[in-house]
Order: structure tokens, then C-alpha cells, then sequence
């Protein structure tokens, strides 16, 4: 990810979800699974930093759910489709 903002900010801000399509929500403290490295680190970034890092969460198989990323506390939600 990429921080494009004024001043700086907290990867630890971002949220990462999966949303079934019954509509659950899930996220990574639903289930304990190892995240591969290398595994996205929390911390802060001024405008233009960039960081990259995996992020893993256990969904059911064969579900054609979606990715929700909250890229803040105030920011609108982001739905991706998961392939």
C-alpha cells in the first residue's frame, strides 16, 4: 500500500475483511492461521512511502464472497471481488 495523505499515517489503521455471500463478515482474528512473509508491518508512513506484506484470512471455500478493505477509521469501505 501506498499512503497519499497529508502528514502521515498508520498502516494499523487499515481493516481487512471478507464479507460471505450470505453476507458475514470475517477477519483475521476469526481464525488463527500463519501469515506467509513476508507479513504486512504495522507502521507509520509519511506521504508518497510505500509498504507490501500479506494478510491472511481463513474464508470458506467455494465462497464468492468480497475483500473489504477500510483504508482508515473515517474512510469509506473498498469491496474487491475474491477470485
Amino acid at each position: 500500500m501506498t499512503y497519499t495523505g497529508k502528514d502521515s499515517g498508520n498502516v494499523g489503521d487499515v481493516g481487512f475483511a471478507y464479507v460471505t455471500s450470505s453476507g458475514n463478515v470475517i477477519d483475521s482474528s476469526d481464525a488463527f492461521v500463519v501469515v506467509p512473509d513476508p507479513a504486512l508491518e504495522v507502521q507509520e508512513l509519511y506521504s508518497g512511502a510505500s509498504v507490501t506484506g500479506n494478510v491472511v484470512i481463513q474464508v470458506p471455500a467455494g465462497d464468492n464472497g468480497l475483500i473489504r478493505v477500510r483504508p482508515g477509521f473515517l474512510a469509506d469501505e473498498i469491496f474487491i471481488a475474491a477470485r
